[in-house]
């Protein structure tokens, strides 16, 4: 039987490490190699690869010319979402509800014990006035659906001027305008009547309906004589006009009235009035990272009108556009937004008007 011969063995063992580890030798083991190999081996170093940079090569900069892909932002309307309700309407800049030139007097104030002290109307005014008197917004907005909550007989009228700020109108004999239409300060907006077992009169005030419809200590900027602006009991007041046109004529949705199912706003559609085939913009945060957010516009009856979802980041900001459908056979809708399933919530009421 011939002598075994094992010269080749760790040579090859050798080779098939350095090559299997990525190693690549570089002369730096000659001695080593030559002392195992015999010392008139040859020795050739296995070149290292031409696309493979040496390990003392600079690492070329990060180029700033072509900044990090961002999200884009939506294109629709851009409505705060109403983080707090206003604790007054002392800067909302409101007029005399009554047509320019004409002068009523005021048959009862603010705070009065006789009805004007509960939670809905403890700043109201009443203006004496005959059934039929025209009436007129005090400042620019959209007229909405009354809340369940009215203040005595006859029609009520309530017009949103953005921010949470409402003006409200009652004891009317006839409506001039409907839900969804827009209206200028100093539009006629209402005829006058009267509640029953009183002198005829218009009652107004400036409201908020959140949480629920209550009255703002407000004033009005044409009367320069008592300080603030605020009417006085058994005073007359003469309607100057001319206010200025507002551009925000609606209130967004409350920034936590999704707070159940972990979603908080900070631009919203509009809480009550929702124009068809309008865009709105949808943004927050959600305690849900990395997972959609959906937005769904159901009719009263249940049927899925519109529906839209974006994933959030790292963070749980989300944003995304809301398309409003065009008019259909029914204008009660509801809003709901929510990213778990298992915790859809509540919907939030609205009214799909025209534009």
């Amino acid at each position: 039987m011939p002598p075994r011969n094992d010269s080749g063995v760790l040579p090859n063992l050798l080779v098939l490490l350095a090559i299997g580890g990525g190693v690549y030798y570089t002369g730096a083991l000659d001695g080593i190699l030559r002392t195992l190999l015999g010392k008139d081996a040859p020795v050739r170093p296995v070149p290292a690869p031409a696309d493979r940079k040496s390990a003392s090569s600079p690492r070329p900069p990060l180029s700033t010319s072509t900044p990090f892909p961002t999200r884009p932002l939506p294109k629709g309307i851009a409505l705060p979402a109403l983080d707090t309700p206003p604790a007054n309407g002392l800067k909302g800049r409101f007029q005399l509800p009554f047509p320019r030139g004409r002068c009523y007097r005021v048959s009862q104030g603010n705070n009065s014990r006789y009805s004007h002290h509960t939670i809905s109307n403890r700043y109201a005014w009443d203006f004496s006035m005959p059934v039929g008197t025209a009436i007129a917004a005090a400042a620019s907005g959209r007229v909405v659906s009354v809340p369940s909550a009215r203040e005595g007989s006859g029609k009520s009228l309530l017009i949103d001027h953005g921010s949470g700020l409402y003006t409200l109108y009652a004891h009317l004999n006839q409506l001039k305008v409907r839900p969804g239409e827009t209206v200028k300060a100093g539009q006629v907006v209402a005829a006058s009547g009267q509640d029953p077992g009183l002198l005829p009169h218009l009652h107004y005030s400036v409201v908020t309906l959140y949480p629920a419809l209550t009255s703002l200590a407000s004033g009005f900027v044409d009367d320069r004589t008592d300080s603030g602006g605020v009417a006085r009991e058994k005073n007359s007041y003469c309607a100057r006009g001319g206010l200025e046109t507002r551009t925000n004529l609606s209130t967004a949705l409350r920034a936590d009235v999704f707070r159940r199912q972990g979603i908080r706003l900070t631009l919203a559609p509009p809480a009550n009035s929702l124009v068809a085939g309008q865009t709105y913009q949808l943004a927050g945060e959600s305690d849900r990272p990395l997972l959609p957010v959906n937005y769904q516009l159901r009719s009263a009856s249940g049927r899925l009108l519109a529906s839209k979802s974006a994933l959030s980041d790292l963070g749980g900001r989300f944003s995304l556009e809301v398309q409003i459908p065009p008019m259909f056979d029914e204008a009660e809708v509801k809003q709901l937004v929510f990213s778990d399933p298992n915790r859809m919530g509540s919907a939030v009421s609205a009214r799909l008007v025209e534009r």
